[in-house]
């Protein structure tokens, strides 16, 4: 695995002390001066105890948008976190050819701070 892959990947957790051997992982995408955005999968949120339990490092999270789960099964999520902003940020992209039939990808703009 490339050290850019490794160096963005988070560890999320549930802040709900009955959930507290409940991880997932996710995938820095986006940061800003003290916020980092994170791409995991809706699994992982559901399985942390939804989306006021979300813990990334032991710092609460807010979940920014997630698809159903037998769907895409994604969701981002914000932190504010000092400590993870030195960590690069993973580069997406489009891969429309893997589609039989025409796909459109919405444009989202991420805050700056």
């Amino acid at each position: 695995m490339s050290e850019i892959i490794e160096e963005s990947i988070v560890l999320i957790s549930s802040s709900r002390p009955e959930s507290s051997d409940v991880i997932g992982t996710g995938f820095l995408i986006h940061k800003g001066l003290r916020t980092i955005y994170i791409l995991t999968c809706a699994h992982v949120i559901k399985a942390v105890g939804g989306e006021k339990s979300i813990q990334v490092y032991g710092k609460p999270a807010k979940l920014l948008a997630s698809s159903n789960i037998d769907d895409f099964d994604l969701a981002i999520i914000q932190v504010e976190h000092q400590n993870l902003t030195n960590r690069p940020s993973l580069k997406l992209k489009r891969f429309e050819r893997l589609f039989e039939k025409s796909v459109r990808v919405a444009k989202a703009s991420m805050p700056s701070a």
